[in-house]
């Protein structure tokens, strides 16, 4: 586990050193600089650290399960199957509500919200169980990354749902 954790933690360190070797070091070939690409790829867990899937999750029929073409109309940043193709082993979903009036009824409008994309996102994980997992640390994400399955972080965007109750 320290080695994964101390793995985790060298990422930027890694991909510096290896950005100096190959600015330092004998010219390497594009074919080079691409295998050794894909081999610090596969040392290391991916995350994506925002992504706006859970709005698409809003639109009728989208479904994270299915692959959607990218760059079309509706597609969303990240499916489950695209992040198996791209090797990308954890997202952080954004929890993101528009602001709008600061009184009690914008901000229980904005709860709701928020629940609901809350609720999109633990219901994928329940229905790709056997694809994703809801996690909320980075020793859940290696153990997920380690039997195959992407890690589903979530993060709020704007602080406008919490309106004045913390808890």
């Amino acid at each position: 586990m320290a080695h994964r954790n101390l793995r985790t933690g060298c990422i930027f360190l890694t991909i510096g050193a290896v950005i100096l070797s190959f600015n330092c070091t004998k010219r390497l070939t594009e074919e080079q600089r691409v295998a050794k690409a894909h081999e610090i790829h596969e040392s290391v867990l991916t995350i994506d650290t925002h992504c706006d899937t859970p709005l698409h999750m809003l639109q009728e029929g989208w479904d994270i399960g299915q692959r959607h073409e990218s760059g079309t109309r509706g597609s969303g940043e990240i499916d489950f199957p695209r992040m198996i193709e791209g090797k990308l082993d954890a997202s952080f979903f954004a929890v993101f509500v528009s602001q709008a009036e600061r009184t009690t009824q914008g901000h229980a409008r904005a709860k709701r919200q928020a629940d609901h994309l809350i609720d999109l996102a633990k219901n994928a994980c329940t229905t790709y169980a056997h694809l994703a997992e809801l996690t909320t640390t980075p020793e859940d994400a290696h153990r997920l990354e380690a039997i195959g399955k992407r890690a589903v972080f979530m993060g709020m965007e704007n602080g406008y749902p919490v309106g004045t109750d913390l808890s």
